[in-house]
Parts: structure tokens; C-alpha cells; sequence
């Protein structure tokens, strides 16, 4: 593996970052109203980045092995791992974003189904209690 393998690793690896970003900015922008499946299709996409991930990583260090050296200094590589960082730590920060607006939406489902099960057990009441039978209404009309 020459110069222009790794060249090509590095763009492989530049690729699948930027899309694995491109997920978190996704997912932030419609974590308000997408349904289940297209998380699950998100989680799906962004796993099939991270193997991806993993495979390039693999290469890169059998290459290495292969060379007889423990890492390899290069102006490309030095650069990518900068852009790894600054790509990585953008993720983390609008996963982290994603997962609060998320927290604060099923608080919010989670007040309307208590709201709607106390709404629920009042009129169950209401109408086991007599006052409010519709069959009675309906007896007397």
C-alpha cells in the first residue's frame, strides 16, 4: 500500500465522517417529528458508517503492521485526524442536543397520557357515580 492507497483511506475515512455528521444534523432537525422507523433507519445508517469506520481503520493499521512501523507520519494523516477531532467532538455535540429535545418530548407525551388518564378516571367516576349516566338521561327523555 503506497502513498495513493492511503490517500485513498483518508478520503474513504473524510467521507464517512462528514456523512456520519451529516446523520446528527439530520436527526437533530427532525427529532421532533419523526416516527420510529425512520429512527430506526438513522441508527441503521449511521451503525453502517461506523463499520465502515472500523474497516478503514483495519486497513490502515495491517498496512502499518505490513511496513514494519508503528504509525506513520504524514501531512494528510495529521491533517485528517484535526478534522476527525473537530468532526467527532460537532457530533457528540448534536447527538447531545438530539438526545435533550428528545428527553424533553416524551416529558411532554408523558404529562398529556397522565393528563388524559386522570381526564379518563374523573369521568369514570362522573358516571359510575350516578350523576352523569347517559343511560339515565336517555330513561327520562
Amino acid at each position: 500500500m503506497g502513498r495513493e492507497a492511503i490517500e485513498t483511506l483518508i478520503s474513504r475515512w473524510k467521507e464517512q465522517y462528514q456523512l456520519l455528521l451529516a446523520e446528527a444534523e439530520d436527526l437533530l432537525r427532525n427529532v421532533d417529528i419523526w416516527g420510529p422507523e425512520a429512527f430506526e433507519g438513522a441508527i441503521a445508517r449511521r451503525q453502517g458508517n461506523i463499520e465502515e469506520l472500523f474497516d478503514i481503520d483495519t486497513c490502515l493499521v495491517k498496512y502499518l503492521k505490513d511496513a514494519g512501523m508503528e504509525t506513520i507520519r504524514d501531512s494528510r494523516l495529521d491533517e485528517f485526524r484535526t478534522f476527525k477531532e473537530t468532526a467527532t467532538n460537532r457530533i457528540l455535540e448534536l447527538d447531545s442536543l438530539s438526545i435533550a429535545l428528545a428527553g424533553e418530548r416524551l416529558a411532554h407525551l408523558q404529562s398529556e397520557i397522565a393528563a388524559g388518564a386522570r381526564g379518563k378516571t374523573a369521568i369514570v367516576s362522573y358516571e359510575s357515580s350516578g350523576r352523569g349516566s347517559r343511560q339515565n338521561w336517555n330513561d327520562i327523555a
